[in-house]
């Protein structure tokens, strides 16, 4: 009994590239009237803080 090895591109041809696009407007519309909590808009600018390099913000970068 041999096996076929599945791999993402023939899962992919197999489920085919049919997208819903009345069903993914209105699921993008839905997304942009959503608001942002309190704690996630906190939570990404903690992030935003925490990605900023210091070093760069005093103006010490390493020449070259």
């Amino acid at each position: 009994m041999s096996q076929a090895t599945a791999t993402p591109q023939s899962l992919f041809d197999e489920l085919g590239t049919a997208v819903d696009a009345v069903g993914a407007e209105q699921r993008a519309a839905g997304l942009a009237t959503r608001s942002i909590k309190q704690a996630s808009k906190l939570w990404a600018l903690d992030l935003a803080i925490r990605c900023c390099d210091l070093t760069t913000l005093e103006g010490a970068d390493t020449p070259g």
